[in-house]
């Protein structure tokens, strides 16, 4: 889908009295149609190639897409609601906000910031004191979690995530093993529930 309107900010009047959508299936035909001498003011494409090549560079990309960390609940030491407040608590933004480069940012919330209906969350709870003074009144004999991440094609990069989440949990005493899957195998492991962090 490919939108074709002119920028109406600082009271500048429009270039155009009408807003033209033109359905283009082909990303390279579309990102031709910014270049030079194109017809096209805006192109939504479905994966963001190497612009780099083209003079062209992302400066924001909204989404509806979301990635969750799901947590283990009906057996193991996830299983018990302390230990999964302190894995809340223990995932450090200024660890994990680097790992999700410029695909992402991490978010309180359940809907992505600017979508209609989200609220402010504010930021990710964290506090690696009160995480480790959880973990302490659980006392498991072995803290050690798996952790099950899919690496995917596009996207961040699921390892460099992986060892943010791994890093933050062990600075309150867990140890994290990070089991990084192709896609289809991590969804069926995780279907299974083989890993306490997903």
């Amino acid at each position: 889908l490919v939108l074709e309107a002119a920028p109406s900010w600082r009271g500048e009047p429009p270039q155009s009295a009408r807003l033209t959508l033109h359905a283009i299936l082909d990303d390279a035909a579309a990102l031709a149609g910014l270049g030079p001498g194109g017809s096209l003011h805006a192109a939504l494409v479905r994966v963001p190639p190497a612009w780099a090549a083209l003079g062209l560079q992302v400066v924001s990309a909204p989404t509806w897409r979301l990635g969750l960390m799901a947590v283990r609940t009906d057996r193991g030491l996830t299983s018990r609601k302390t230990v999964r407040q302190a894995v809340a608590l223990a995932l450090n933004p200024g660890r994990i906000r680097p790992a999700l480069g410029q695909w992402a940012v991490p978010h309180a919330g359940w809907l992505p910031p600017g979508a209609w209906a989200a609220r402010d969350a504010g930021p990710l709870p964290f506090d690696p004191v009160r995480a480790r003074r959880l973990l302490a009144q659980v006392a498991p004999a072995d803290p050690t979690l798996t952790l099950l991440a899919s690496d995917q094609v596009s996207g961040p990069e699921a390892a460099s995530i992986a060892d943010a989440v791994r890093v933050s949990l062990g600075a309150v005493g867990f140890r994290v093993r990070v089991r990084l899957e192709a896609p289809d195998a991590a969804a069926s492991a995780a279907r299974q529930g083989t890993a306490e962090l997903t």
